[in-house]
């Protein structure tokens, strides 16, 4: 379940009576000129963590690996080898002197001087073949690039919030350093620099283990279970950039120190890839780590910023379930659960209605029962009641709710289209049937947000297919939109 405003607001500023400027809110509560409203949005910023911004730029960035890089890595391949050997058959049909069909192969004919034009075709097709097997390793370069510039950010934030954590009892600086600055603000600024740039040297467990010191957390990577999975990563992507995939001492030494589940089989000179197996996994397990350190750091070093680092995480699970990744949300959402000082009771009571969700439409009916049963719902509002009987699959007392809620209740009839809670009985007859008689016309459930990507993922698996079988090429049709009538 989401809430969001019923209605937007936008207010357009003019100058000389013709607009140059615009801005929104969920309220009519506009400042009465643009330099008011400028100064106003000048004033929380100055105030507000950058916390906030590094974490949306995470999510996004997170997104685009979870979504649209296995769309890349399952269509390069098709479409590499489709394009190469069309063309290699075209050049064949065109160029060849004779052709002799038979049931199961064709015989062409070349002169001797078109020899180089078709070795320089199968040198296509071999850089192709060769393109597709590459293209997972520098993906998981990047995804690894991703989450360490993350982490950069995380510790630039904490040394500017807090400098004097960068100050310890070991801490020297050497005189003929010290001669070279005016004053003690240069001289701390040095200090914090060197300090940063000394730790973003080092391997990756020491710079977690550093951010954990700095702003006081637990350390919570001996109980993470994704933890060694994480370093495993950050080892294959050396491997992938220093020794082309080849297993070195090196590797084997951190797979013997962490356990490598992975790779507990190999052995130096075995080389290792980055398989879309392997891939989904690592953005996964990146995916979540990331979300969970930036969320706990946020609430460390910006205390007064905990209802907006509520509401983004809450978001997130919400959105991912939206977007089908149910098993993530999961992750999420359950880590919520364990947050410390989630601001409202209405948030935690949110977070748990999706968490449930996300466990239902993942399958594990059990697990969504047991997350509901462990909060009494007793004297909640009716937005949660009959979320919780469509989690449920409760379709009378869905309809009851909403019957007795109305056309101007609190959910709206997009609310219904939309919401996942409502994905678990969407396609029930009844449910569309009571549907149409309060809002007064049917029922036309929300494409979910992934289904374009899934639509060309499930052509790509028929081209695939087709492709083998010596079979037409299948077309990739138009996800169909729909759109409600009005009210």
């Amino acid at each position: 379940m989401y809430y969001s405003p019923r209605h937007y607001y936008l207010c357009v500023y003019l100058r000389n009576g013709k607009p140059f400027a615009h801005q929104t809110r969920s309220d009519k509560s506009f400042p009465e000129n643009l330099e008011v409203a400028e100064k106003e949005a000048e004033s929380v910023d100055a105030d507000a963590s950058k916390m906030s911004a590094i974490f949306e730029q995470f999510i996004n960035t997170m997104m685009g690996y979870l979504e649209y890089v296995p769309l890349i890595l399952t269509l390069m391949p098709v479409v590499s080898h489709h394009m190469v050997t069309a063309a290699l058959q075209n050049f064949f049909e065109k160029s060849s002197v004779e052709i002799e069909k038979f049931d199961n192969r064709i015989i062409y004919t070349f002169r001797r001087e078109q020899m180089p034009a078709i070795e320089r075709f199968e040198q296509n097709l071999a850089a192709a073949s060769s393109t597709s097997r590459a293209l997972p390793r520098l993906l998981t370069v990047g995804l690894v690039t991703s989450l360490e510039y993350q982490v950069n950010l995380i510790m630039r934030e904490i040394a500017a919030r807090f400098p004097d954590a960068i100050f310890g009892k070991d801490k020297t600086v050497a005189v003929r350093d010290l001669v070279k600055f005016d004053s003690i603000n240069d001289l701390k600024e040095f200090v914090v620099a060197d300090e940063l740039d000394k730790v973003q040297r080092e391997n990756f467990e020491y710079q977690i283990k550093w951010i954990i010191q700095k702003v006081g957390m637990d350390d919570f990577t001996p109980h993470y279970d994704g933890w060694q999975k994480i370093l495993e990563l950050f080892e294959r992507r050396n491997l992938f950039i220093h020794a082309n995939g080849i297993i070195n001492e090196h590797y084997i030494r951190a797979r013997d120190k962490y356990k490598f589940v992975e790779a507990k089989q190999s052995k130096i000179g075995d080389e290792l890839h980055a398989g879309p197996k392997y891939f989904n996994q690592a953005v996964q397990v990146v995916f979540h780590f990331g979300a969970m350190l930036l969320q706990v750091v946020w609430r460390k070093i910006s205390p007064e910023d905990s209802e907006a680092a509520d509401k983004s995480i809450s978001d997130l699970g919400y959105e991912l379930i939206a977007r089908g990744q149910y098993k993530l949300a999961i992750k999420i959402l359950e880590f919520t659960r364990n947050l410390r000082g989630i601001s409202s009771e209405l948030r935690k009571r949110m977070n748990l209605v999706n968490l449930a969700n996300a466990y239902k439409l993942s399958g594990d009916d059990e697990s969504a029962l047991g997350v509901i049963s462990s909060m009494d719902w007793t004297a909640v509002s009716q937005e949660f009641t009959v979320s919780i009987a469509a989690v449920k699959g409760e379709i009378d007392e869905v309809i009851r709710i909403m019957t007795r809620m109305g056309k101007q209740g609190r959910l709206s009839a997009q609310d219904y289209q939309e919401w996942p809670v409502f994905y678990g009985i969407r396609d029930d007859v009844k449910f569309t049937e009571a549907f149409k008689n309060v809002f007064g016309f049917d029922y036309v459930p929300s494409s979910k947000r992934q289904a374009g990507l899934a639509q060309v993922l499930e052509w790509a698996r028929l081209h695939q297919q087709a492709d083998a079988a010596g079979q037409d090429t299948p077309e990739l049709v138009d996800p169909t939109i729909t759109t409600q009538p009005e009210a």
